[in-house]
């Protein structure tokens, strides 16, 4: 396989990393609004987790052997926000993650896309060491399992507690 080709295993992990949205959707999804059952949210965890954990793998990888491409570059991030957002938006309905900060982490992402697609933005170690993309995964996946709990009124910490998360998004 070519080193540069757009199918090589970083690009693959990232593409795996896309399909997996979809199915964290769907583990997600209550139709009427209900709390999500704990199997389901247990597999939603595992599933998000693995899928996070392939981003450091996929970074590694096209770095290591020189499989950089710009492709993978455009991707990498994308597929970030993409399972990140859609995770905590599917957290809503069932009040384990509050709206308003689903709406800034998914404000903060869609501006820093439109920014760098744009090329407003400098190169990628102008950005912090940890990104959000990197911060938010443990948040999502701690908000996933809190089934125990019940609703966000319940199940939210105090506000400054409150704040402390969505800075960390």
């Amino acid at each position: 396989m070519n080193r540069n080709s757009r199918f090589n295993p970083a690009n693959l992990l990232t593409l795996f990393r896309i399909l997996t949205v979809p199915v964290v959707v769907l583990l997600l999804y209550m139709p009427d609004g209900r709390d999500i059952p704990f199997g389901r949210s247990v597999a939603a965890t595992i599933l998000f987790t693995v899928s996070a954990f392939t981003d450091l793998f996929d970074g590694y990888i096209a770095r290591r052997y020189q499989m950089v491409t710009s492709f993978g570059k455009l991707l990498d991030p994308l597929a970030d926000k993409l399972l990140v957002c859609a995770a905590m938006v599917m957290l809503i309905p069932s009040g384990r993650v509050p709206a308003w900060m689903v709406a800034i982490v998914v404000a903060a992402s869609a501006s820093e896309s439109v920014s760098r697609i744009a090329g407003e933005v400098g190169p990628c170690s102008a950005w912090p060491r940890r990104s959000a993309a990197q911060r938010s995964p443990s948040t999502v996946s701690s908000a996933m399992i809190n089934v125990s709990v019940g609703p966000a009124s319940r199940s939210m910490p105090t506000r400054p507690k409150c704040w402390r998360l969505a800075s960390a998004t």
